[in-house]
């Protein structure tokens, strides 16, 4: 499938970068794990059939600035993680496989490794069903056929304005048992909302790891991501 950039980490990227800017530690060797904070990210998503994998890592200072290693790198599963300088931050497309285990390692300036792992979840989405349109008075069924009735699944369902902006409408977090109906009683719509062109719905699971207690602080977590976007009718 076509390779794309996934949304949630594109924005978490850039609000990284509206608040931060490069970190003075960018300048000089790191020896010392202490000094960085490490965001590790492992992703496969699915968006209206494109599907992307990938890994992320983010490294930040004391003041969230964020650090680019020098003579340092930063790998997954001993693949190098290529730096970028627009986001500043590592990252590189991977093969993710369900209920595998991924680690992120830091190869600091004296050559010292620090590694954190984290276990993907073990199940993906299967089919997906969904309406193939919505109105304001509409629930929202959604079915999916690979589930854990043990875990739980994040449902978020979204509308897009005239304006071309999305609006987080309904956000919960069920039993993950291979169905759920949105209520129209639950869904947040607002008065300001004009002609509604699209929705969206959106499946989230995700598993945490044990970051290295070297560093200052940071996650390790992988996510999958399904969503999917369907015709709005206005009445």
């Amino acid at each position: 499938m076509k390779k794309i950039i996934n949304t949630l980490a594109l924005s978490l990227i850039i609000g990284l970068l509206l608040v931060s800017c490069d970190s003075p530690l960018s300048d000089i060797e790191i020896n010392d794990p202490s000094l960085i904070n490490c965001v590790f990210t492992i992703e496969r998503t699915i968006e209206n059939g494109s599907e992307s994998e990938y890994a992320t890592a983010i490294l930040t200072d004391k003041n969230l600035g964020l650090v680019q290693l020098k003579n340092g790198s930063v790998k997954v599963n001993n693949q190098n993680l290529g730096y970028y300088g627009f986001t500043k931050t590592y990252h590189s497309d991977i093969q993710v496989e369900l209920n595998t285990q991924y680690t992120f390692t830091v190869v600091l300036a004296n050559g010292e490794e620090y590694s954190s792992s984290v276990i993907t979840p073990a199940n993906d989405f299967g089919n997906v069903g969904l309406p193939n349109e919505v109105t304001i008075n509409s629930d929202v069924p959604i079915t999916w056929t690979d589930f854990n009735s043990s875990n739980n699944i994040k449902i978020m369902y979204q509308v897009l304005d005239h304006e071309n902006v999305w609006h987080d409408v309904f956000e919960t977090t069920t039993t993950d048992d291979g169905s759920y109906a949105i209520s129209n009683d639950n869904i947040q719509y607002s008065n300001s909302f004009m002609d509604l062109a699209e929705a969206k719905v959106i499946l989230i699971r995700n598993t945490d790891g044990n970051i290295n207690p070297n560093f200052r602080g940071g996650s390790i977590t992988s996510n999958f991501r399904y969503s999917q976007t369907f015709d709005f009718v206005n009445n």
